[in-house]
């Protein structure tokens, strides 16, 4: 393995990492004594069990810090940056997520946490179409994020509407 590999190796770990940011970041809050549980959310007989939230959100977003990674190599390649808008929605994405997982399963805000995932699922799409018009996939990657956002996204307005 020469340098280059092994420098790419560490760039997608890196990617990897900053695409789990917002696991992390619920993760150590948890830690701290904080519980992020669905109690006091309103019951929905539809959805998965909370212990499958974190694997599932894990699982997608390692998938979209590889795609990022891609998008990142495909475009310096090419001797310019051709990525930055799907970077910028990338970021929003990001951290609409970090922020929507901390509202609805710790501060217990359905309303703001829907407004976050509402958001997410837009700037995602656009990921979506931007990662893969660069690299297709980079785009097929981001595909499983996209979907358990929407999935979010739904179950979210199902808990807003349960507590109007």
């Amino acid at each position: 393995m020469n340098v280059v590999q092994k420098i790419e190796i560490v760039q997608c770990i890196f990617s990897i990492l900053i695409a789990n940011v917002g696991t992390l970041l619920k993760l150590l809050i948890e830690r701290d004594g904080t519980s992020s549980t669905l109690e006091g959310l309103p019951n929905v007989s539809w959805t998965l069990p909370i212990t499958m939230y974190t694997p599932f959100w894990t699982v997608c977003y390692s998938l979209d810090g590889i795609a990022s990674f891609l998008i990142l190599k495909t475009a310096c390649s090419y001797g310019k940056f051709d990525g930055v808008s799907g970077f910028i929605l990338y970021g929003f994405t990001l951290a609409a997520c970090w922020s929507w997982s901390i509202v609805l399963f710790i501060e217990k805000m359905t309303g703001l946490a829907w407004l976050l995932v509402l958001i997410a699922s837009i700037t995602s799409l656009g990921v979506n179409l931007t990662f893969w018009i660069i690299n297709r996939v980079a785009g097929y990657l981001s595909v499983p994020a996209t979907i358990w956002i929407l999935f979010l996204f739904i179950w979210n307005t199902t808990l807003s509407n349960k507590q109007m």
